[in-house]
């Protein structure tokens, strides 16, 4: 499975994400992780949304969602294997 990372940090206009083919990754074969998707021209992209959240120096909070359905069974499974 290919794994494909886009950082939209310093991204400064969506146009970019075209000149990098970002469609072909994000919607093809593969996975397609995106940091700072809120950059995104649709922000409720379909997909499964991981949220890390810094407690303090050693603790995070994973938060996992979807804008759609589609990941809902993924999520519940992911939530009990905690």
């Amino acid at each position: 499975l290919d794994l494909f990372h886009f950082d939209l940090y310093r991204l400064s206009d969506v146009d970019e994400l075209i000149e990098l083919g970002f469609d072909d990754y994000a919607y093809g074969a593969g996975v397609a992780l995106v940091e700072w998707p809120e950059k995104l021209e649709d922000p409720q992209t379909p997909g499964l949304w991981i949220n890390l959240e810094r407690i303090d120096d050693d603790s995070r909070q994973i938060t996992f969602s979807s804008p759609t359905q589609e990941f809902a069974e993924i999520i519940a499974k992911l939530q009990t294997n905690k």
